[in-house]
């Protein structure tokens, strides 16, 4: 009996990208048995939209609005749960601005049959068809012969399609991430349980802008220039690194990888940045703090930039 398929994409007030999105979903050359749009309380009338469209009409498509922007987090969190409640085989994450190639989930189905893989990650390609940032992240080691497959430890939730049976020994992804490094952390988690496999040939592509940034590396730290607003949001990155690196390295690493980070992202402040240092320096430290302590100040962001709006004061 084939196994069955459903597509999670968390969307926020990207209306025009999500159905891009969605039209690479209901194209797919192996058909999708469900599509769930969560959408993030988005404020640029994505339903309406959607419905004039009439995406809503398919019937593949499942519509959920959220009553509040609980970050991708949030959104990944209750489409993973309602995927794996309605009892799909494997779920296949994916952000608004990603569109899938149409054999992208038929190019992921023979790797369904090793029972040790617990999810399947595509490859991920920005708009110059270039392989970006995450996905450069996840190749694997080319001397690692070890599977009949190749092995990532990661796959950012732009495109992995995860075996229910592994959701039901690990749980739903953290919705008090809010944004950044929740899915590092379920990758963590799954690869506790079993491997993720690389589908070589199934392509998305991630059309987010910031994906167009070229990185500065930094000691092997990879650092995207931002200015103090959007530097501002990196709140998130930082404070769950830290807590992701205190659940689940082992021994003294999981003191020695964030004080590392730490020193790193202090130095770019420094070294890179031309602007605000001090109140970089201020997101920075804050960050941390929070990580240590499990404190989830998911408002802190929006707070800083609201104080900081007309900010003039010493660069």
């Amino acid at each position: 009996m084939a196994s069955t398929n459903a597509a999670v994409v968390v969307a926020f007030n990207r209306k025009k990208l999500l159905t891009e999105c969605l039209d690479g979903l209901i194209g797919q050359s192996l058909p999708l048995d469900a599509i769930y749009v969560v959408d993030n309380a988005s404020t640029d009338g994505t339903d309406t939209y959607l419905q004039e469209k009439g995406y809503l009409d398919e019937p593949q498509v499942r519509y959920i609005r959220l009553p509040v922007n609980g970050g991708g987090a949030g959104g990944f969190f209750h489409g993973v749960r309602i995927a794996f409640e309605a009892g799909y085989d494997w779920i296949w994450l994916m952000d608004d601005d990603t569109v899938p190639e149409p054999d992208a989930l038929r190019l992921m189905e023979p790797l369904k049959a090793y029972s040790e893989v617990v999810a399947i990650a595509n490859q991920k390609l920005d708009v110059q068809s270039r392989e970006t940032l995450d996905g450069l992240r996840m190749l694997p080691k080319q001397k690692d012969r070890s599977t009949p497959y190749p092995r990532v430890k990661f796959s950012s939730f732009v495109g992995i399609l995860i075996r229910s049976g592994a959701v039901q020994k690990i749980g739903f992804p953290r919705p008090e991430f809010f944004i950044h490094n929740d899915d590092l952390e379920y990758c963590m988690r799954l690869r506790k349980i079993g491997e993720i496999a690389l589908a070589k040939g199934s392509r998305v592509m991630h059309k987010e802008e910031a994906r167009q940034i070229t990185p500065k590396s930094y000691f092997g730290f990879n650092y995207l220039p931002k200015d103090l607003h959007g530097y501002i949001f990196e709140y998130y990155g930082h404070r769950n690194y830290v807590v992701v690196q205190r659940a689940h390295a082992k021994g003294i690493r999981r003191y020695l990888l964030p004080l590392r980070r730490f020193l790193l992202a202090a130095g770019a402040i420094l070294l890179i940045d031309k602007s605000y240092r001090w109140q970089r320096f201020r997101v920075l430290l804050r960050a941390n703090m929070d990580g240590w302590r499990d404190r989830f100040d998911n408002a802190y962001p929006f707070q800083m930039r609201e104080e900081w709006k007309d900010f003039s004061g010493p660069k």
